[in-house]
């Protein structure tokens, strides 16, 4: 089996709340940079949010309307010509060379988005309430990890994830090339 090559730094964006709607759409409109709205079809939003990414094609404004179940984080490629956006149940993939939405992953299976535990070389990875995602920057799924109960916390070893469950003693061990639970 073939070794990850981790990242040390995690290239991350912070969202800024923005007060409703109708002042998150008029931002938009009034960027002279391109923009990209993320969650127009979010069931009931009630949260609003604006970050401004960088890559070499120049500044995108990302708008995001949002449920407010979770707060969205954003993390960059390591080459930043693409964007990964957390939000709800879903993430969302960039590319900010069109800029476009490329992909967009489904979590729902496993409940609301949590956060991006770790930028590995080609992927990184997702924590959801139950479970894990090591998603490609170009949409790939490498492996999903159904915990079957709530992640309450998580630990990261050069080729492992210790999981926390709330209904479990002691730790769950996750391979991070495979996916698959280690004795």
């Amino acid at each position: 089996m073939a070794a990850l090559s981790q990242r040390t730094e995690v290239n991350r964006l912070e969202f800024r709340p923005i007060e409703s709607k109708s002042t998150l759409l008029a931002e938009l409109a009034r960027s002279a940079a391109p923009m990209l709205l993320l969650g127009a079809d979010a069931e009931n939003p009630s949260e609003f949010y604006a970050v401004e990414a960088r890559s070499a094609k120049g500044p995108l404004l990302v708008g995001l309307m949002s449920s407010g179940i979770t707060r969205p984080v954003a993390v960059y490629s390591d080459d930043r010509t693409r964007l990964l956006v957390g939000h709800d149940e879903f993430v969302s993939g960039i590319a900010l060379e069109k800029p476009a939405v490329a992909f967009v992953y489904d979590g729902r299976h496993l409940a609301r988005f949590t956060d991006f535990a770790q930028a590995l070389a080609d992927s990184v990875l997702v924590v959801w309430d139950i479970g894990l995602v090591r998603l490609g920057f170009d949409g790939r799924v490498a492996w999903e990890y159904d915990a079957g109960d709530v992640i309450t916390s998580w630990k990261l070893s050069p080729d492992k994830v210790l999981l926390e469950l709330h209904e479990q003693s002691g730790p769950s061990v996750i391979d991070l090339v495979t996916g698959k639970p280690t004795g």
